[in-house]
């Protein structure tokens, strides 16, 4: 089994030439991508893997998502807690995850920029 791979700070690459249309009728090849680099993802999303996500579904129920933290743009698991607030973490476990109640979601600057759809690159 190849270990999937890190947390991804992404740095935006070009657009995938896929056909087809996201959840939200956006045509697939005209969504946003992303590079990976890093481990914090890992298994799930490799180092040199892009993303694709959708920026039309910013609402979070559970599931990757692209976001921006601290000035970084990064792929995460979130999870909608009760009450308002945001579990975010890592697939990787030496990443510690944390939760943000519904005031430190404005505070901390998180923006949830899109849900991703669709994830590859090469195999390791």
């Amino acid at each position: 089994m190849i270990p999937p791979p890190p947390l991804a700070l992404a740095q935006a690459s070009g657009q995938f030439q896929v056909s087809g249309k996201s959840a939200g009728g956006v045509e697939s090849g005209q969504l946003p991508t992303f590079s990976i680099d890093g481990d914090s993802m890992r298994p799930t999303l490799l180092s040199g893997w892009s993303v694709r996500f959708d920026p039309q579904r910013t609402a979070v129920a559970a599931g990757l998502y692209v976001v921006k933290l601290g000035g970084s743009i990064l792929v995460r698991r979130l999870e909608a807690r009760p009450g308002g607030g945001m579990r975010v973490s890592a697939d990787n476990p030496a990443y510690q995850s944390y939760d943000l109640d519904p005031e430190k979601l404005a505070s901390d600057g998180l923006e949830v920029l899109g849900a991703v759809v669709w994830a590859g690159g090469p195999i390791e």
